[in-house]
């Protein structure tokens, strides 16, 4: 059995990624350490600890299926329940949409 750990620095630092840390510190004023140490949070909860991983393939396969969910599927309340991709299709020129 594998033990997994969210140790996945790629994670947060993807071109998507980093359009929704920069989406939260504009609308909730959150800094980027804040935002990316509770995706690790999240991940932790709602992935890592969730069960037990047979092999390191099944854990990697698991992560790129929760990070698709994560983006696409689970709505964030720091963004007004959206998704981070609905979200990200509102921003223009990487602002929110009621930004003046």
């Amino acid at each position: 059995m594998v033990h997994a750990r969210a140790q996945h620095p790629t994670a947060v630092l993807t071109p998507a990624g980093r359009r929704r840390m920069v989406a939260c510190v504009i609308v909730r004023g959150w800094t980027i350490e804040a935002t990316a140490q509770r995706f690790h949070r999240i991940l932790l909860e709602e992935w890592a600890y969730i069960r037990a991983w047979a092999s390191e393939t099944e854990r990697s396969a698991g992560y790129a299926g929760f990070v698709h969910f994560y983006n696409h599927h689970r709505s964030h309340g720091a963004l007004g329940w959206a998704t981070p991709a609905h979200a990200l299709a509102r921003l223009q020129d990487n602002l929110p949409d009621r930004h003046a």
